[in-house]
């Protein structure tokens, strides 16, 4: 087993093994061109012209023009640039030395599509908000005594922690069925597993949990703001990953925003906060 090192979101990662590597493949995480470094090879090498995971590369390239659909929160190599020179079509056409990662005399243009931390977070309380509305309108029309004797007598902290921990089993249900929840769908995103499939119910709901008490601090305001932080830089750091999604290895995809689907979450955010000023 190596220790690999490889080049993705503007950053060089690593070291990790070879299982690590082929989970990256088979997730579509890195593609064939992304640069890759070993003790066993002399310089940074595209994935694709290494023979010792060649047997895990996907032969067909990928469209130009995939980061506007939206595949997988990953970096493509596209070619080497040097100084006042156009943009080589291929790394066979140019020198692959350290110096290309670090920068001293060639540049990298790539096709990102980067993490999204804010479309993730507007879809969580999307899905938070409607959730709410739909349970607490269910609720009042078939037990209205029972409702409203909540409503007074049980403080909102201790509901809302009882309405995310509700959520969990809600969010992994559709997670396994549909593989998105009203927010994400609005929004273009989804959450699939190592090989590109919808979770298992199960998978689904420890994700959920997960979430719920590493992401939100089980609605607790302080700690749910301290934990949020906390996510957000993990989603925009080093791995571009949240814990929860990185040790399950969970793929969370993004398409390209519809408009339609953004006025329909502002409109399902104004609802909520109209209803808890009623």
């Amino acid at each position: 087993m190596s220790d690999w090192y490889y080049y993705k979101n503007n950053k060089v990662e690593g070291p990790v093994d070879d299982d690590f590597i082929r989970s990256l493949i088979e997730s579509q995480e890195i593609t064939n061109d992304t640069l890759l470094w070993s003790k066993q090879i002399e310089s940074w090498t595209p994935l694709s012209d290494i023979e010792h995971f060649k047997d895990k590369c996907e032969p067909p390239p990928l469209p130009k023009n995939y980061s506007s659909i939206g595949v997988q929160e990953t970096i493509t190599f596209i070619g080497y640039k040097d100084k006042d020179e156009s943009v080589s079509s291929s790394p066979e056409e140019t020198d692959k030395s350290d110096s290309a990662i670090a920068g001293k005399d060639t540049h990298i243009y790539q096709e990102v599509n980067w993490p999204r931390p804010w479309v993730r977070y507007f879809a969580r309380m999307t899905d938070l908000f409607s959730f709410s509305l739909v349970g607490n309108f269910i609720f009042a029309l078939v037990a209205p005594s029972s409702y409203y004797f909540i409503y007074y007598y049980i403080p909102e902290l201790l509901f809302g922690v009882i309405m995310l921990f509700l959520w969990n089993f809600v969010e992994a249900f559709l997670l396994s069925t549909w593989g998105t929840t009203l927010g994400k769908w609005l929004l273009g995103t989804s959450v699939r597993d190592i090989r590109g499939n919808k979770l298992t119910y199960n998978a689904a709901l420890s994700r959920s949990f997960q979430v719920w008490i590493k992401g939100l601090g089980l609605g607790i305001p302080i700690i749910s703001f301290l934990t949020i932080i906390n996510s957000y830089y993990k989603l925009t750091g080093k791995f571009g990953k949240t814990s929860w999604d990185f040790q399950g290895r969970y793929s969370v995809q993004h398409k390209k925003l519809n408009p339609i689907g953004v006025i329909m979450v502002i409109v399902i955010n104004f609802a909520y906060i109209f209803f808890l000023n009623i």
